[in-house]
């Protein structure tokens, strides 16, 4: 431990300089807290270099210090070189806590590597932190950050500012090779790649004004190696021709801002080159602009948030929630599925950092949905009992009351709406409600909801699981039922699946739509007069949950729930999604703007396309603004199929039209011509995700 302003030591030295294995060098593992940590400001000018800090004395083998390799807590103007930082219990490089912590300088090491730098040895989670206010650090050059249990780099909690992150080979990471979280999710935005060729080694897009933008390829979506850098124009324009190829097979980039805040890594290009929104366009790429959820109106999209150690954890808050620019949220306090019941967490206490997050969703404009679900743990004595059938007593549907009463006592002053239970058909597990008693269930709770709180929504819903008839058949026999003049919304859980796996989904996929209609009229039929809501749409990636053949590459995922979120909202379905990586973030902070105020309209558009299986869909803003998504509903894949289209719009000649690329962040104009009263676009490049016309 380096503090209270210890200067000029060194911890370590040459490798190569005295008695092998590690000469100089130091072997720190094994100890019950951080292997280093430098504390205090004042405490400066030290070197921390040549160690093997978590690992054996071979530098294969993790033996790990329980929590980080190094912690820089207060501490300035370090230097950390040539170390191996790996197999330590939480993550190898902590910046932590303080403005004070600055101007330290991580370079040159192995993090989460072997001593080779080329198999794993990873720390348990992030290679490097840098959190709550540290300032001004420099990660670079020459790192190798890999093979880490979550994130490369994550710049989180409160506000870290001007942390350069530089010329690295960060590369299968099991989270994202760098993220920006909690107060930083808004710090710097990505570059934008509007045109790449691999094979010539060139690429060109957008950046923020005169910023730095680094190149790199990467086997995923992070950045294994470095492959040049060049500064964008005052206009943000940058273009590099690096004068041989690309390694690949995807192109990343990220951006460095005059102050020296680093971006993300960009959405990873596929392919061997770009293809135009238009072809034969003149006319410049601009960046698409997402607002966040407070300068919004309502675009019916919601995201999960669930369990009080999501927020403690600083994962979700209202911040980060207003940023993606969703305008609902569905909430919940208590554990959301009996798989991750932790029942020693009391589900009857009121968490302050719990309360404190609903009301700032409220400040930010998101309205709250809160899930009703009660795990009776205190009837259990804290210990899980054996799945069965709930809510056939009325011992048992009492004491539910009583936490409805509790639940809707505590918030109902800012929560909008409230849904009685999460997925009550999941068979054989302990949130298991047979559906005559979960109708019973909702028929008590209704009325003393409404007279706890006369002006809130009441949802019935949250079923899932179509893989399974038993399961669509619980939500029809609902619907059916004298529920539905009670009610205010019926939600449901789609899990429209991955098509390139018929066992994940697939047949379901392409059966949806009319059943989405079928769920609607069953509904409205048995006298239901509200909002439909399909939530939880969810795509997760192999990093998250390896062995899962149902996973998909991240920006595979990201035109899932673009294709999702569209769809339904076509169909004037509300949605939701749970939170995802980043490639499905961006976009679909795009189509939180793109989707405020719109509603579903009959544009009259005539598609001309050898697109298989075209989706088009219309939709209107009261500002008169018209808005086309068209994309091939074929199968997903991890490359961008392209489909030259011809659009007419009845009557639009003379508007301005231009073309929004979720996935790529970018607009462009159109060009068009006059047919009489009709509007034409040729030479349309449609993918296997929605491309939106704007009609103005």
């Amino acid at each position: 431990v380096l503090h209270g302003g210890a200067q000029s030591n060194r911890i370590g030295g040459d490798p190569q300089t005295g008695s092998a294995p590690i000469g100089q060098g130091n072997l720190i593992s094994n100890n019950g807290g951080n292997g280093i940590a430098l504390l205090d400001s004042g405490t400066s000018d030290n070197v921390i270099s040549g160690n093997r800090i978590g690992s054996d004395l071979s530098g294969t083998q993790a033996w790990g210090n329980h929590a980080h390799g190094i912690e820089f807590n207060g501490a300035s103007d370090n230097l950390v070189e040539g170390n191996l930082i790996s197999g330590n219990f939480v993550g190898g490089v902590d910046l932590c806590c303080t403005p004070e912590t600055r101007a330290n300088v991580i370079r040159a090491n192995h993090i989460g590597t072997d001593l080779s730098g080329s198999a794993p040895l990873p720390n348990q989670a992030m290679g490097v932190y840098v959190q709550h206010g540290a300032t001004a650090n420099t990660i670079g050059p020459d790192n190798v950050i890999a093979y880490n249990g979550s994130a490369g780099i994550e710049v989180w909690g409160g506000r870290s500012p001007a942390n350069t992150i530089t010329r690295n080979s960060i590369h299968d990471n099991q989270g994202n090779g760098i993220t920006l979280w909690g107060e930083n999710i808004d710090l710097l935005p990505v570059p934008v790649v509007t045109s790449f060729d691999r094979d010539a080694g060139s690429i060109s897009g957008l950046a923020c004004p005169d910023c730095l933008v680094e190149v790199f390829s990467d086997p995923n979506n992070e950045g294994q190696l470095f492959e040049g850098e060049v500064r964008a124009d005052a206009n943000g324009t940058f273009a590099l021709a690096k004068g041989a190829a690309f390694a690949g097979p995807h192109v990343t980039a990220t951006t460095t801002d005059a102050v020296g805040a680093t971006s993300m890594f960009s959405t990873p290009t596929v392919g061997v080159r770009s293809v135009a929104l238009q072809l034969d366009n003149p006319h410049p790429y601009t960046r698409v602009t997402s607002r966040p959820s407070a300068d919004l109106a309502d675009n019916f999209i919601a995201t999960t948030i669930q369990g009080p150690w999501v927020i403690k954890n600083g994962m979700a808050d209202a911040y980060i929630l207003n940023q993606l620019g969703v305008k609902r949220a569905n909430i919940l306090m208590n554990d959301p599925d009996s798989n991750l019941l932790v029942w020693e967490e009391p589900e009857t206490v009121i968490h302050p950092v719990f309360d404190t997050f609903v009301s700032g969703l409220v400040e930010m404009g998101i309205t709250p949905t809160y899930d009703l679900t009660f795990w009776d743990k205190d009837a259990h004595g804290g210990v899980a009992p054996s799945p069965a059938p709930r809510f056939k007593t009325e011992e048992e549907i009492a004491r539910y009351l009583d936490f409805v009463r509790l639940i809707v006592g505590s918030f109902g002053d800012r929560v909008d709406c409230y849904e009685i239970f999460n997925e009550p058909s999941y068979a054989n597990s302990y949130q298991w409600i047979e559906v005559e008693d979960y109708i019973n269930l909702a028929k008590r709770a209704i009325p003393l909801i409404r007279e706890l709180d006369p002006g809130a929504r009441i949802a019935v819903g949250s079923f899932h699981g179509w893989d399974d008839g038993y399961y669509q058949q619980y939500l029809y026999r609902v619907l059916q039922s004298d529920l539905m003049p009670l009610v205010d919304v019926v939600s449901w859980h789609p899990y429209i699946g991955v098509l390139t796996n018929p066992e994940c989904g697939q047949d379901f996929y392409y059966r949806y739509e009319p059943i989405l209609e079928e769920i609607k009229a069953l509904a409205t039929a048995n006298g239901f007069s509200g909002e439909f809501r399909a939530l939880e749409l969810h795509w997760s990636t192999p990093d998250v949950q390896p062995g899962n053949p149902c996973t998909c590459y991240d920006r595979t995922c990201a035109k899932y729930y673009m294709r999702g979120i569209t769809l339904h909202r076509a169909h004037e379905v509300a949605t939701g999604y749970v939170l995802s990586d980043p490639a499905s973030t961006r976009a679909l902070q795009t189509i939180a703007t793109l989707m405020a105020e719109a509603h579903s309209a009959d544009l009259g558009a005539q598609v001309d396309s050898p697109a298989p299986a075209l989706k088009v869909f219309g939709f209107a803003y009261p500002s008169g603004e018209k808005l086309l998504a068209l994309w091939s509903d074929q199968p997903v894949t991890d490359e961008d199929p392209a489909f030259t289209a011809t659009v007419r719009l009845p009557g639009a000649a003379g508007a301005q039209v231009s073309a929004i690329d979720p996935l790529g962040g970018c607009e462009q104009a159109l060009v068009t011509h006059a047919d009489g009263a009709d509007l034409v676009v040729e030479n349309l490049q449609l993918h296997d995700y929605p491309l939106f016309l704007r009609v103005q």
